[in-house]
């Protein structure tokens, strides 16, 4: 991940609380070192859309994006790094729901052991609006 870390704000609710997030503008992707894969069978994740209304100027040809296979995207989840092997894919949908938000659950195609490193991003062009991670959960079998 290269490029400044942005700590961005939500836009909405208009009054209260709004959630942050942290987005690596050139490259958008959220890392998860180490994270614990023994008896895990899906992963779920929240994430938030957010206008882009970033100025990079002659810093724009720096930005990455991972092509979008699908109409709207896909949540792209890789071992081991950015250009590891996938564990899984899922599609986004075109919008968020009423609340800015959207929560997305896969299941792995097949189990994994041992702690890994995860990479953690969305596909699609990042303009004119872009999907940032709020949460994410590793939720076990349920033989655990």
């Amino acid at each position: 991940m290269d490029g400044p870390v942005l700590r961005m704000e939500d836009d909405g609710p208009a009054e209260g609380p709004r959630a942050l997030f942290n987005v690596a503008i050139f490259e958008p992707c959220w890392r998860w070192t180490q994270a614990p894969l023994d008896g895990i069978a899906a992963v779920r994740v929240r994430a938030g859309r957010l206008p882009y209304l970033i100025q990079l100027g002659a810093e724009d040809a720096k930005r990455r994006f991972v092509p979008a296979e699908t109409a709207h995207g896909e949540l792209d989840i890789r071992i081991d790094g950015c250009e590891g092997k996938r564990l899984l894919t899922a599609p986004l949908p075109a919008t968020p729901g009423d609340d800015g938000f959207i929560t997305v659950q896969a299941s792995l195609p097949a189990p994994v052991t041992g702690a890994h490193d995860l990479c953690i991003r969305f596909s699609g062009d990042t303009r004119p609006a872009m999907w940032v991670l709020d949460r994410i959960t590793l939720l076990p079998s349920k033989q655990e």
